[in-house]
């Protein structure tokens, strides 16, 4: 849940989604890294973390630790 809480904090600090946005998708998809990953592909294009953070997207303490970036 750790992991997932902190890709919400990401897409929405990120201004990627809006809460009601992550929100919807989760009650539908339910709360995981898929439906994040989903959720930053239908709006970004990208397909992982490290492509957003190339881009210029603020980085996140933890998915950088999760993710050995």
């Amino acid at each position: 849940m750790e992991l997932e809480n902190a890709w919400y904090n990401f897409i929405t600090e990120n201004n990627i989604a809006t809460e009601n946005e992550v929100n919807l998708v989760t009650d539908i998809n339910g709360y995981s890294e898929s439906a994040f990953l989903a959720i930053v592909y239908a709006r970004t294009g990208y397909r992982s973390y490290e492509q957003l953070l190339d881009d210029g997207y603020s980085a996140n303490e933890k998915l950088s630790e999760y993710y050995d970036i």
